[in-house]
């Protein structure tokens, strides 16, 4: 349940008001993004989006007007206070649904950084407890959960964007967040400052980020079913490291059984 209070009440009760159409009609104009992380070797990306016509584009992208106005009414929708796993989309089907598909993608070798020490065979005894967590709905929540009170190791991520609407009005949100999806946000609009937990701004931002926007996009459009998945097959590894835009092989340690 979303809690609101004081300032923050009207601020929301503001922007339901202009997601709903009742007094907000200005159309973007342009999208700014800068995202970096600071560490031994920082790194940044940066992207201008602006419209031209009934289009937007940056530099050989090019932009539906859908997409513009889908992040427009995340940023514009009441705050979520705090985390929600089940609006994340941690739900009984949907882990039904990924927990055969998440198991194969774990089976695979893949790249990973020389921290992650990723177990290379398990037993059948070992997939059956690990699809059996899974698709346990109260350990799922718990390690998602537990995901988001870790601090993250590495460098320091920040993305900034500012959304500049043509009636000359100006949206700037940013997170400095190292979790899956960066959550929370912080939304600035008039003067007003709100913290929100929606991951319906991250999406709706994930989908404008081309390849060439390396630079935490990874945060930003990860899988939440494979961080899930990760979290319950080597609880005891750095599951920050599948944020990280280059990795390199890893050495292989003996099997691990998933604990009930």
């Amino acid at each position: 349940m979303i809690k609101k209070s004081g300032s923050v009440f009207l601020f929301s009760a503001l922007l339901l008001t202009l997601a709903s159409g009742g007094v907000f009609s200005a159309e973007v104009s342009s999208v700014s993004a800068t995202s970096i992380i600071t560490g031994r070797a920082s790194v940044k990306s940066e992207m201008m989006i602006v419209r031209k016509g009934s289009g937007y584009f940056a530099d050989h992208d090019r932009f539906t007007r859908e997409q513009i106005q889908e992040l427009l009414a995340a940023l514009l929708a009441p705050p979520v206070e705090r985390l929600d796993p089940e609006l994340l989309g941690v739900t009984q089907p949907w882990l039904d649904s990924n927990a055969e598909r998440i198991l194969m993608k774990l089976k695979r070798p893949r790249p990973c950084s020389e921290s992650e020490n990723l177990p290379k065979t398990r037993t059948a005894e070992d997939e059956r407890r690990f699809l059996e967590s899974f698709k346990n709905l109260k350990k799922a929540t718990a390690v998602v959960e537990n995901h988001y009170r870790k601090n993250g190791k590495g460098g320091r991520p920040l993305i900034r964007i500012a959304v500049n609407l043509d009636d000359g009005s100006e949206i700037k949100f940013r997170s400095v967040s190292p979790h899956l999806w960066m959550l929370p946000w912080r939304v600035e609009r008039e003067g007003r400052v709100v913290t929100t937990y929606n991951p319906r701004v991250s999406r709706a931002l994930g989908a404008l980020l081309p390849f060439t926007f390396s630079v935490n996009r990874a945060r930003l459009t990860g899988d939440l079913a494979e961080l899930t998945g990760r979290l319950l097959w080597a609880p005891e590894e750095n599951h920050f490291e599948m944020f990280r835009m280059k990795r390199t092989k890893c050495r292989v340690l003996s099997p691990q059984t998933t604990k009930n």
